[in-house]
């Protein structure tokens, strides 16, 4: 489990996936599950969000993944 912590309060997130394996993204919360938003390999999600300072980011246990994140405000 990756926590990423933008450092200030984003309100527009890119998250590119890529890696081989899907991911899973907790917005706006440190710890992210396999239950959370899925985010298939090679996918991509460009949001507006709500004001949040970091996103949860894990793959299935046993995988590894390579995620690309960039955060916005204003």
């Amino acid at each position: 489990n990756t926590n990423v912590d933008f450092g200030f309060r984003a309100t527009h997130v890119l998250i590119i996936n890529d890696g081989a394996n899907e991911i899973y993204v907790k917005f706006a919360g440190t710890t992210a599950t396999t239950s959370d938003f899925e985010l298939k390999a090679a996918e991509v999600i460009d949001i507006d969000v709500p004001p949040m300072e970091d996103l949860g980011i894990i793959c299935a246990a046993g995988e590894t993944a390579t995620t690309r994140v960039l955060a916005m405000s204003g």
